[in-house]
């Protein structure tokens, strides 16, 4: 209400009619549609005015599900003297996940007049297994603390799979990166990525669980792995989601995340939807005194520090909360042998009837 009050006296002289005053309601549509990360994009607003406004509103793109930094990834001003309109973005948010478009008021505080409806951002990364007929699988592990479970794969589990795929015409193909290690007979087993690792090797091992993609199969145990000191300009030009501090929580400096983890961020938490036919075996952790390993190697088989400790737990735990994920418990190499068969080819029959089957070709020598 107004109040008229003559000088020198604290009684009004009249009162007017109460009223009430609000903040300008706003509309932001999005596209329906996923958007592609880095792309341009455009969005629609309006905004209930009596006149055109003259001040800095502006539209911000804030992520509410994802992998990516919360706050504020984008901001565009919204053009003057028009209460709607259509505002480019040059691109899109370089992280995937869910976001929402807000409308600020920017000579009123900045605050929020409208709120759109999701915005999803997906990474541009198509599956050509129909195309190619091959079945790429990709390895996600540490290397020194895995060699009974590699060798489990590559010996007895990948002939298995090619057998029972053969008839189907598919190719099943192991890719088993290890950030670094060196195929010597000096080394192998005996020293970790720590001392092996490149920059190089973790691109190439990026690019691969791209190729890979929906595929993707990930064994932790103990070691947490190779934690980079920095990352260089290529990988977070082409993989920009990995510039997220991981572990914040934990007291180290630099990146804060082994290549394990940057792995498995690229290949399945970044969206879930990009590694579909995910596996994730946790080796129990008593693994060690059961299988008989000799005390000179049992130093491969403890987290080499109280951080790696920490962080591999953390992964397990925010690994276990995703929905998607499919999480398999092993205590020895048997158990892991069987259950990788078993779930590997699951994964191959979803895409590929296991009933589709040709002719058995004749070799033409």
């Amino acid at each position: 209400e107004f109040r008229y009050y003559m000088k020198g006296s604290s009684t009004p002289v009249c009162v007017s009619a109460l009223f009430s005053t609000g903040v300008p309601k706003a509309t932001v549509v999005v596209p329906e549609i996923a958007v592609v990360c880095g792309e341009s994009w455009s969005c629609s607003y309006s905004i209930q005015l009596t006149r055109p406004h003259h001040h800095d509103d502006w539209l911000g793109v804030y992520q509410t599900a994802g992998t990516g930094p919360r706050g504020c990834a984008l901001r565009q001003a919204v053009p003057m003297d028009a209460n709607e309109g259509t505002v480019h973005f040059a691109q899109s948010p370089p992280f995937p996940g869910t976001f929402q478009v807000m409308y600020h008021l920017g000579q009123h505080g900045n605050i929020v007049a409208g709120v759109s409806a999701p915005l999803t951002v997906r990474i541009d990364r198509v599956s050509r297994v129909f195309e190619t007929r091959e079945v790429r699988l990709f390895l996600c592990s540490t290397v020194v603390d895995m060699l009974e479970e590699r060798e489990a794969l590559i010996d007895k589990v990948l002939p298995a799979l090619q057998a029972a795929c053969e008839p189907r015409l598919l190719t099943v193909t192991l890719i088993c990166h290890s950030f670094g290690m060196r195929p010597s007979v000096q080394v192998t087993g005996l020293v970790s990525e720590e001392e092996t690792a490149t920059l190089d090797h973790f691109l190439l091992a990026l690019r691969e669980i791209d190729r890979c993609s929906p595929y993707f199969i990930a064994l932790l145990g103990e070691q947490y792995g190779w934690i980079p000191d920095t990352l260089g300009e290529e990988i977070l030009g082409g993989y920009p989601w990995l510039q997220v501090p991981r572990n914040t929580n934990l007291p180290l400096p630099g990146v804060r995340a082994s290549a394990l983890e940057m792995g498995i961020l690229n290949g399945f938490l970044v969206d879930p939807e990009l590694g579909k036919h995910n596996l994730f075996f946790f080796r129990d952790q008593a693994h060690v005194q059961r299988s008989g390993v000799p005390m000179h190697k049992r130093k491969h088989f403890v987290p080499t520090s109280e951080y790696g400790r920490e962080a591999i737990e953390k992964l397990r735990e925010q690994l276990r909360n995703v929905e998607q994920s499919r999480v398999v418990r092993y205590n020895h190499k048997a158990a892991f042998t069987a259950a990788a068969n078993t779930h590997i080819q699951a994964c191959i029959d979803a895409d590929f009837n296991a009933l589709d089957v040709f002719p058995p070709w004749r070799r033409v020598n």
